[in-house]
């Protein structure tokens, strides 16, 4: 594939010709990257594919300036869900952001022309952003590697934030090696690499109609034949119960990222635009993202109590069912959705096994929880399903990324057997 091809699938809202280098030198010197358009680069404005803030500059993020320090090139800035809030791709201002494997469906969202941009073979990196799946959704449709790190790794000045809990940045790479490369030099926390030993590693394998009720049979036989791969490969698997997640996700998850991106969205449009939210509101072309942000106006809004209860109760109960699951194992795998790509003009909702579901909760029934809970995770290829790609997720303990990259390096050279 080409930059036809990730044009075709509208996946750059600017190119860059010749690509943006500060120097030829460096660790990363001939590396091509894209940076996501809610992301800062200095000299250019940060839109957030959003005609709200199509003017609109910031002070270029440290993790881009420390790329560009150590010689990787900047192709472009990419196509994303409007102001990263949402799961598919669709961008009613910008236009929507087609598979390159399948271009009658979605890319997969928010980070949707980053993971065009290297799936396409135009990049072998792309900065993302990662609120509740949105580095490893479009990674896992787009058949290449996704990375959420933990919660501080890389530097979060500069970016159109939604929720001060849940957003980082993230990567979108070719494979974990690359990534290894690249988070070297991003990360305020580095680590040591080696590719781990499949025979010293336990994974906790948990059930995937753990996290929802409607799962695609083939998305999860692609999964049970990545598992078999690994255990091939020596990795050993030990049963892992997460359900307590679920009622702690519920109660904390949508409040948090809902509160923070209203206080965020607030304070964006009252300091650089001298509107309020509900004016703000009125410049968003996508209505799914105009109706979130004016849900947050008015008597739907989400109350203070309940904003304080997730924070104070339900965040520290999820976060301790993800410690004692990771207590005896090294990871936790289980499928990066449950479900495969949405079709272009799908609207809210998708059939799954014969059955209609909402596409957000379908979505990221299985990248939600571990997002909130401030988990490092990685989605890493596992074959095809329905003739497109599918992911395997690996989940980490907070601040343990290096030991989680070293087990994604593994698992990836198993699954491509």
């Amino acid at each position: 594939m080409t930059l036809e091809t990730a044009k075709a699938c509208n996946a750059f809202l600017t190119v860059f010709d010749p690509p943006l280098q500060t120097t030829s030198n460096g660790p990363l010197a001939g590396v091509r990257i894209s940076v996501k358009d809610n992301v800062s680069l200095a000299g250019y404005p940060v839109t957030g594919a959003s005609p709200a803030f199509e003017t609109l500059t910031l002070p270029e993020n440290g993790a881009v300036t420390k790329l560009r320090e150590a010689g990787a090139a900047i192709v472009g800035k990419t196509n994303l869900h409007e102001l990263a809030f949402g799961i598919t791709g669709a961008n009613a201002h910008t236009g929507d952001t087609l598979n390159p494997i399948d271009q009658r469906y979605l890319a997969g969202g928010s980070s949707a022309g980053a993971a065009v941009s290297v799936a396409t073979g135009v990049c072998d990196a792309a900065i993302g952003t990662d609120t509740g799946g949105s580095c490893r959704i479009p990674a896992a449709h787009c058949g290449i590697v996704g990375y959420r790190p933990s919660i501080g790794r890389y530097d979060g000045g500069g970016i159109l934030t939604l929720s001060k809990t849940r957003d980082t940045l993230g990567l979108l790479t070719k494979d974990v090696a690359t990534l290894v490369q690249l988070d070297a030099v991003m990360s305020t926390r580095p680590a040591t690499f080696a590719v781990a030993d499949p025979g010293e590693i336990t994974l906790g394998s948990v059930d995937p109609s753990t996290f929802f009720p409607a799962t695609d049979p083939a998305v999860i036989a692609a999964y049970q034949a990545g598992l078999d791969q690994l255990r091939a490969a020596g990795f050993s698997m030990e049963p892992v119960d997460l359900t307590a997640a679920i009622p702690a996700h519920d109660g904390c998850g949508f409040a948090t990222a809902l509160y923070e991106t209203a206080q965020s969205m607030a304070a964006f449009a009252k300091d650089h635009l001298g509107l309020s939210l509900a004016d703000f509101a009125k410049h968003i072309a996508s209505p799914d993202v105009r109706g979130l942000i004016e849900s947050q106006t008015g008597p739907d809004a989400v109350p203070d109590t309940a904003y304080q209860d997730a924070m104070d109760t339900y965040l520290p109960a999820l976060r301790a069912v993800y410690a004692d699951a990771l207590a005896d194992v090294d990871a936790l795998v289980y499928p990066c959705m449950p479900v495969g790509p949405v079709k272009q003009g799908s609207g809210e909702m998708m059939t799954v096994a014969g059955q209609e579901v909402p596409i957000f909760p379908a979505t990221t029934a299985m990248t939600g929880p571990d997002s909130t809970a401030g988990q490092p995770s990685i989605t890493v290829p596992c074959g095809l399903a329905n003739g497109l790609p599918t992911g395997l997720m690996l989940v980490g303990a907070i601040g343990d990324d290096g030991a989680l990259i070293n087990i994604a390096a593994a698992a990836e050279a198993a699954l491509k057997g």
